[in-house]
Parts: C-alpha cells; structure tokens; sequence
C-alpha cells in the first residue's frame, strides 16, 4: 500500500512548485500510485493539466486571429519566437492524450466512490473537448463523439448517485452545456440543460451542508450567466429557422402541385425530413 507520508511530501511539494508544468509533474507521481485520491490531490493534479492546456489554448486563438487577420506566414516574419498555429495544436494534443490516459489506466480503475468517478469522466469529457476545438473535418467529430460519451457516462452516474445541486453534479452539466454550445453549436440543448439543472438545484440546496452550499451557489451563478447569454442568441436562431421553414413549405407545395407523379412529391418530403434533421441539432 502507498505510503501516506510519502503522498503528502509530495503534495506539500506541488504547492511550492513554480510552474504548472512541475505540479503536474510531481502529482502524476500520485496519480500513478493506483489509489483513491484526496479531493485536495484532485484539484492540484487537475488545476494543474488546466492551466497548461488553457495557455495553449489561448496561445492558439490568438495565433488563429492574427493569420486569418494578416495571412498566414506574417505572424513568423514579425516574431520568431511565436510557435505557429499547427505546434501549439500538437502541443495542447499531447497533453490532452496524457490525461486521458491517465484517468483510463491509473485513476478511474481505482476509484472507490461514486463522486470521484463522475469527476474523473468529467476530465475525460472536458479535455475530449479541448481537443475537438482545435480539430476539423472527421477528426473534430470523432473526438467530439468521445467527449460526448464521457459527458453522457458523467451525467448518468452523477444523476444516480449524487442530488441536483451537488457541486459535482453542476459541474458535470456546466461543462456539458458548454459542450453543447461551442461543440455541437446547439445553443438550444445548452440553454435546456442549464435551465432544467438550475430549476432542479435551486429546489435542493437546502440538502448541502454549508461547504458543498457555497460550491453550489457560485456554479448556480455561472450557469446564470450562461443562460442569460444563451438566451440571447436563441431568437435569432429561431427567426431564421422559422424563416427557412416557410420556404420549404412553399417548395412542398409547389412540388405536390407540379404533378400527380409521386415522383414530385416524395423530393418534396425529404427535403422536409433534411430540414427537420437538421434543425433538431437545436433543440
């Protein structure tokens, strides 16, 4: 059995630590032990991916903007110490890759409670999509497809074990949400998650005790704000769904009245059923 002295020198040490680089470096040295971590082992050892991950993923934006902004090779010419677009990917791929593998072979295999494992499938779903933002084509997808089952593993397991306004359980549909809407670009299903999770916390926050209330509260405002701001794009949405709509019912109409062939009327009902399809990425 892992020492706990030897697991708590090396917890003292990624607090004194100077960079993210070398909390994760010294907690993947606990992670790897095969045992149940502390929720204070948890924070450092995620804080620490996050960070590394978010200065690349804010390094890649910016790059983004400035080659879409003035062409592709002038961000080099002006400075050469910027890394391009395509290393800062593989970077932030990488380190991605790592935690993943991390959870799958030495964290969620030994994980003795339920609220833990539905943290761990939460890192899984959060860092899948942290690398499906930076991906195209069929390789955006699939790792989409990736994250969105870690999410649904999430939400399932927190649903059965853990009250709607758990802290942990808000977490998990923040994220999702958040999936939903830069992911999937389906603002509607975001805004529905949010708004159905906050319904059902605010009925249960007298259940927490006063840590895990506080927890809460602060996600609660979050998820506020998110669908304040949801809330906003959803009309123009909606107008221009609408607006299509009308265009495939006079096409429908048109075409049943271009002839009695069934021909015609059967191109009618799948351009029907195409554009129902495709809307229902919205609700």
């Amino acid at each position: 059995m892992a020492s706990s002295k030897r697991r708590q020198r090396l917890v003292l040490l990624a607090k004194q630590a100077g960079s993210s680089r070398e909390i994760v470096a010294i907690m993947k040295g606990v992670a790897v032990l095969h045992v149940e971590l502390t929720v204070e082992e948890r924070e450092l050892l995620y804080c620490g991916y996050k960070h590394m991950v978010d200065c690349r993923r804010d390094m890649w934006q910016y790059l983004k903007r400035k080659h879409e902004c003035e062409g592709n090779d002038l961000v080099v010419k002006i400075d050469k110490k910027l890394p391009t677009p395509r290393e800062v990917e593989l970077e932030l791929s990488d380190i991605c890759v790592e935690v993943i593998r991390l959870l799958e072979e030495h964290l969620i295999p030994y994980t003795l409670t339920s609220e833990s494992t539905v943290v761990y499938y939460r890192w899984k779903a959060d860092f899948y999509r942290y690398s499906a933002e930076i991906k195209d084509g069929y390789e955006r997808e699939q790792v989409a497809d990736y994250s969105f089952e870690a999410y649904k593993m999430a939400t399932n397991l927190a649903e059965a074990a853990l009250s709607p306004a758990h802290p942990t359980r808000l977490g998990v549909v923040m994220n999702f949400a958040v999936f939903y809407h830069d992911i999937m670009k389906s603002p509607l299903r975001a805004r529905n998650l949010a708004h159905q999770a906050y319904e059902e916390a605010l009925l249960e926050l007298h259940t927490l005790d006063e840590e895990s209330y506080e927890v809460s509260i602060s996600r609660l405002q979050l998820l506020r704000h998110s669908l304040a701001f949801w809330d906003c794009e959803i009309p123009a949405i909606i107008e221009l769904i609408d607006d299509v709509g009308d265009c495939l019912n006079i096409l429908l109409q048109a075409a049943c009245g271009w002839a009695s062939s069934a021909y015609f009327t059967r191109i009618a009902k799948n351009i029907m059923v195409l554009f129902c399809w495709s809307t229902s990425i919205y609700k």
